[in-house]
């Protein structure tokens, strides 16, 4: 082969080098934002989840001051309205989000493992069970 030839090869070789990197930087940037994402989405479900618990020992309170049908009509609505309905609902909606932010950290991080030849296969198949077991426990 001639000098020009390869000259010309290993610039393309470069190039595609650069661009990959370039396309690798962009994915661990989209998974960073995405893991301060999940840190917010994991503390708000914990706030909510202490707000909830607040309310219910509330809730369960004895009262020697308040008995008959009023007490258990406000106890029955706020059971079922503010701690079921409200809190308990936001905290299954804020699971679905974060069950989607893991997926999508995975498929990002998968989309990485795929330029590792065998390993990064065996590292996207962790990955995903991983995830399918956060998900799981979330």
């Amino acid at each position: 082969m001639e000098k020009a030839h390869l000259i010309s090869k290993k610039r393309n070789k470069q190039r595609e080098l650069s661009s990959k990197e370039a396309e690798l930087g962009h994915l661990d940037r989209q998974i960073s934002q995405l893991k301060e994402i999940k840190i917010k989405l994991v503390s708000l479900k914990e706030d909510v989840k202490a707000v909830k618990k607040n309310v219910k020992s509330v809730v369960d309170e004895k009262r020697d001051y308040w008995k008959g049908d009023l007490n258990d009509e406000w106890k029955d609505n706020t059971k079922n309205n503010l701690i079921e309905a409200g809190l308990k609902a936001y905290i299954d909606k804020v699971d679905t989000n974060l069950d989607e932010v893991n997926i999508k950290i995975m498929e990002l991080e998968n989309e990485k493992y795929n330029t590792e030849g065998f390993i990064g296969d065996l590292k996207s198949g962790i990955n995903w069970l991983g995830t399918q077991i956060e998900n799981l426990f979330n």
